[in-house]
């Protein structure tokens, strides 16, 4: 696709997009002659909606039994971040609105941590009950039992 149509269609700059290609690091083909090789930035921002979406499912499923500061203290104990970080995570960082934005697709460090450290807890606790991790059944697991 044509830059300018790219900037028309997902609404950015021709600034915001040089500016990406240099900050993130973009390989040549992505941005070249003229044309931006759009699936590369659509498969990276569903990478990062999936992303999100599953970490606040991670959160919401963990949260049923641990309180936020017992899922920060667990958190702690297996990463280098101090507990005052993993609770402002939580209360603030992990549900903040993305800004939606095509060229901005990088997942945050911390999130990416907290997504990493508690899948590994859920699917420790789903292997304790015989069950096999997907986020569908943790989705299924957590909307069947809302009124608990």
């Amino acid at each position: 696709m044509r830059i300018a149509r790219f900037c028309e269609v997902y609404k950015t700059s021709e600034h915001n997009l040089y500016s990406t290609r240099k900050s993130y690091g973009l390989p040549k083909w992505v941005i070249s002659k003229g044309r931006v090789n759009t699936e590369y930035f659509l498969r990276r921002h569903r990478f990062k909606a999936r992303i999100i979406d599953e970490a606040h499912l991670l959160y919401y499923y963990l949260n049923k039994y641990f309180t936020d500061r017992t899922l920060a203290y667990l958190l702690t104990k297996c990463t280098d971040k101090k507990i005052g970080l993993w609770t402002s995570f939580i209360s603030c960082d992990l549900f903040a609105l993305d800004n939606g934005s095509i060229t901005k697709y990088k997942v945050k460090s911390s999130l990416w941590l907290f997504y990493r450290k508690a899948r590994a807890l859920v699917r420790y606790c789903f292997g304790k009950f015989g069950l096999k991790y997907s986020p569908e059944k943790l989705e299924k697991l957590i909307l069947n039992n809302k009124g608990d």
